[in-house]
């Protein structure tokens, strides 16, 4: 009853956001994806269990799944509303649960792992496992009361803090850091210092949680969208084709038209977008070939109305034309709002999503950021609206700049971004130990 009433919520929310047409179809694409998933009943080495179908899910389920397949790893990735989730105990050897909320069905599962003295692993892409910090974003705030009821605790505490639980899979390093604070003890209240086989006793004598950092990563089915689009994409400065094939650059009376794009995904970031806005109210008053391209749910601010005619929203639409939107713009923005412990555990997925397209950055100077751009070479950073003027206004006015930024944030998503070319060896070195322990026993 109660992933029920949290399913009702959201729907409830994504009809009153999105309305009943571009709503209604996000729905449908998640009633099939739920039905899809929902009844498999496949058996393996390793079961991801996740507790929804959406972004998050996806990468962290279906992506990750595909990941460990491709390096010989037998996966399968679940929803927790599948019905008779105990009886998974038996098919699977390591349990990787991501973003599970706690019910009595999950609960019977974890006890049944238990009893045959399984693997689990607790999984985040996000500091909802901690949920005074989730409270304190304004998309809880907008929240109905039967969404709320999902974060009455943080989303997968009880596993997390699970004494039984030693590991953790996460997105960034700063999340690990947070994951790294939780104990792991036994019910005496003494560290559990038996080493896992991957580690030294050193990893673990000090009663903390092992957490391998694991990031998002690009299917081989993105990639295919990605390629198709890419055929017909040579460089990101906007042309059209006459009928005789050769391209002519579509001008504006103050040079090239550039078009700066936001992609919020979710309808959390209006403080997040609040952090640019006064660096594009600076570039947009002086470069009237500048337009603004957002898509997903914000709020936009008043003092923007002024450009209203050179800024186009869009809602949420379907992956494939996410990527076929992204491709459209010449800029993409990434910014985040400082000091905000709930989005410096944000991933750089925004960074490599427009970088596989060879779109460039601009991102908010943060850790997670930092780590992926190389400021000036693959993307930008900035830290102040002086930096994002100056670095967006940079991107604006050379196009050869755009073109070799892009290309290396594409190659960057190549190398590290797809699950393809995933490289995470610590953690495939330690699956493979507990399943070799697992066989064993």
């Amino acid at each position: 009853m109660k992933l029920f009433l949290i399913k009702v919520g959201k729907a409830f929310s994504v009809l009153k956001r999105d309305g009943l047409f571009q709503g209604g179809r996000r729905l449908l694409e998640y009633l099939k994806s739920f039905f899809q998933n929902i009844f498999q009943n496949k058996s393996g080495d390793i079961l991801i269990l996740t507790g929804g179908v959406g972004d998050s899910a996806l990468y962290r389920s279906i992506h990750l799944a595909e990941e460990l397949n491709i390096h010989g790893f037998s996966t399968v990735a679940i929803i927790q509303d599948r019905p008779f989730l105990k009886t998974l105990s038996k098919k699977f050897k390591i349990f990787i649960f991501h973003r599970v909320i706690w019910t009595g069905n999950v609960a019977k599962l974890v006890n049944e792992i238990k009893k045959q003295q399984k693997e689990i692993i607790f999984e985040t892409d996000d500091l909802v496992f901690d949920s005074k910090y989730y409270r304190a974003t304004e998309q809880y705030a907008a929240m109905n009361f039967f969404q709320k009821k999902q974060y009455a605790t943080g989303i997968g505490e009880e596993i997390l803090k699970d004494p039984y639980v030693k590991t953790c899979t996460c997105t960034t390093s700063y999340l690990a850091k947070e994951l790294e604070k939780y104990p792991a003890r036994d019910a005496s209240g003494i560290a559990d210092v038996r080493p896992h086989d991957s580690q030294s006793v050193s990893d673990v004598a000090g009663g903390n949680k092992k957490v391998f950092i694991i990031p998002n990563k690009l299917s081989n089915k993105d990639l295919e969208v990605v390629d198709d689009i890419m055929k017909h994409k040579t460089c990101n400065i906007k042309h059209k084709t006459h009928e005789d094939g050769k391209k002519c650059y579509m001008l504006h009376a103050s040079g090239y038209m550039i078009k700066i794009g936001y992609f919020s995904g979710s309808g959390s970031h209006n403080k997040d977008f609040a952090e640019v806005s006064e660096a594009l109210m600076a570039i947009m008053e002086k470069y009237s070939n500048v337009e603004l391209f957002l898509a997903g749910p914000l709020d936009l601010e008043n003092k923007l109305n002024k450009f209203k005619d050179r800024i186009k929203q869009i809602p949420y639409v379907p992956r494939a034309q996410h990527f076929a939107n992204l491709s459209q713009i010449d800029i993409n923005l990434a910014p985040l709002e400082k000091e905000n412990p709930f989005c410096e555990a944000k991933s750089e997925l925004k960074f490599f999503e427009a970088g596989i397209l060879c779109i460039p950055t601009v991102a908010t100077r943060n850790q997670t950021f930092s780590e992926a751009i190389i400021d000036g070479q693959n993307g930008f950073l900035a830290g102040t609206t002086e930096e994002w003027i100056e670095k967006l206004e940079k991107l604006i006015l050379e196009p050869n700049l755009r073109l070799e930024m892009g290309q290396k944030a594409r190659n960057k998503a190549l190398a590290d971004y797809t699950t393809k070319n995933s490289h995470n060896l610590e953690f495939y070195d330690y699956l493979k130990n507990r399943l070799n322990k697992a066989i064993n026993t």
